[in-house]
C-alpha cells in the first residue's frame, strides 16, 4: 500500500499543471445542480433587509445585509450562514447575481433540498483606526481581516434581532477569496461555534505555504 501510494504521489508531482487540473476535474463527482444558479419563475427567493450595528471590536457603527428566507416567521427560528466578501470589497458584493448567494438558496429551498436559512453577507474590514480599506494587500490589511474573527464573535446582532437557531450544527461561515480565507480562518478558529466552514477561491495566509 505504502509503495502504491508513494507512486501515486510522484506521478501527481510531475505532471504539467493542466493535466493536473484536468485530473481534479474528472475526479469531482458532486456539482451543482443546472437549475440552481439562475432565477427561476415563482421562486421567491427571500427579504433582503439592510441593517447597522454598533461593533465593539471596532468600537463604531457597521452594517450588513441580512437575508431572511421565503416566508420568513416569527414563530420559527432558522439556521445562520455567514458569508464573507472579497478583499477591498463589501457586503453588496455578495448580492451578485453571478455570485448566486441569493438564488442557490432560494432555489434549493424552494425543491426542499436545502434547509431554510438566514444568510447574512458581512463587512469584514474590522480595523479599529480605519473606517475602509486601503489598497494594499499588507500584514496591517490582512490582521485587520482575520480581526472579524472579534466582530462575528463578540458581537452577537443576528441572535439578538433575529430568529436564528443557535449552536455549531446551525451555523456555518463561508466566502469568497478574502472572504474564503477569513471563512476557514474563523470556522478553524472557532469549530465550537461553527459546524460548516467553506471557501470560495480562498486568499493564501490562514498556513505558511
Amino acid at each position: 500500500m505504502k509503495i502504491l501510494l508513494l507512486c501515486l504521489i510522484c506521478s501527481i508531482l510531475s505532471m504539467e499543471p493542466k493535466e493536473y487540473m484536468a485530473l481534479f476535474k474528472n475526479n469531482i463527482v458532486t456539482l451543482d445542480p443546472s437549475y440552481a444558479s439562475t432565477r427561476q419563475n415563482g421562486v421567491d427567493y427571500g427579504e433582503v433587509k439592510r441593517v447597522t450595528y454598533y461593533s465593539n471590536t471596532c468600537g463604531r457603527d457597521k452594517e450588513t445585509i441580512v437575508i431572511l428566507p421565503s416566508g420568513y416567521s416569527n414563530s420559527e427560528k432558522y439556521p445562520v450562514v455567514y458569508v464573507n466578501h472579497g478583499i477591498f470589497g463589501n457586503a453588496n458584493d455578495m448580492l451578485r447575481d453571478d455570485l448566486g448567494v441569493q438564488i442557490i438558496e432560494g432555489n434549493l429551498a424552494a425543491k426542499g433540498e436545502a434547509e431554510k436559512m438566514i444568510i447574512v453577507l458581512t463587512n469584514m474590514w474590522s480595523s479599529k483606526t480605519m473606517a475602509t480599506p486601503p489598497m494594499a494587500y499588507t500584514d496591517e490589511v490582512t490582521e485587520a481581516y482575520d480581526n472579524f474573527l472579534n466582530d462575528i464573535v463578540d458581537d452577537p446582532y443576528i441572535e439578538q434581532n433575529f430568529n436564528a437557531k443557535t449552536g455549531r450544527e446551525n451555523s456555518g461561515v463561508s466566502g469568497f477569496s478574502m472572504g474564503g480565507r477569513e471563512g476557514i480562518y474563523i470556522g478553524i478558529s472557532r469549530s465550537d461555534l461553527f459546524g460548516y466552514i467553506g471557501g470560495a477561491c480562498s486568499a493564501p495566509g490562514i498556513v505558511p505555504a
